[in-house]
Order: structure tokens, then C-alpha cells, then sequence
């Protein structure tokens, strides 16, 4: 959990099946009013569905994304980094965070 410029965001990495995600999206919603949250999910199924269902009883528009993939075990961190930035990129772009002065 963090607030950006007055908006709070949620970040949920644990999107494993029977992982009670559904749960643990309405808990931290409702306990933090967020205004978005990321979390991980696999790319069909249970999760999908805990996201899906949560989206439509708090009228929140999801946006899916995927990491960037590689065989190169070395570029792993630098991947990551750079779609960090993406998202943050998106954020800003879609007008859910104001870019830095």
C-alpha cells in the first residue's frame, strides 16, 4: 500500500489458485479505498475470475498486463525494471496519477 499524490494504490502479488484472492481484494478495498490496484494473477481460471468478479461489484475497469519474458536469466532485473516504468507510464497517461513536476 502507498498513496501517490493523493491516490492510493494496492499492490497484490500473490495471484496463485486457492490463494483466497477474491477475498483479499475486497479486504484491501474496502479497508483502504483504493483507487487502484495491481495484482497478479495467472492468465485463466480461479484468479481471473476473483478479479473479474471483484471488478464488477466494485465498478472498476481492469486493465490486463503481462511481465516481459526472457531466456536470458541476466536480463531479469533490467526486464522488470523497464515495465515498472511502463506501468507507471500507463497510470499517468490514463490520468490515475499525475506525472511528477
Amino acid at each position: 500500500m502507498f498513496e501517490i499524490n493523493g491516490v492510493t494504490v494496492a499492490i497484490l502479488s500473490q495471484g496463485d489458485p486457492n490463494s483466497n484472492l477474491e477475498a483479499r481484494l475486497r479486504l484491501v478495498i474496502q479497508n483502504f479505498n483504493c483507487d487502484l490496484v495491481f495484482c497478479a494473477t495467472r492468465t485463466k481460471g480461479e484468479t481471473v475470475r476473483a478479479v473479474e468478479n471483484i471488478a464488477n461489484e466494485f465498478d472498476a475497469n481492469i486493465i490486463w498486463t503481462s511481465t516481459y519474458q526472457t531466456s536470458n536469466e541476466n536480463d531479469v532485473d533490467q526486464l522488470n525494471e523497464i515495465k515498472a516504468q511502463h506501468l507507471l507510464d500507463l497510470v499517468q497517461q490514463m490520468g490515475y496519477v499525475a506525472r511528477p513536476n
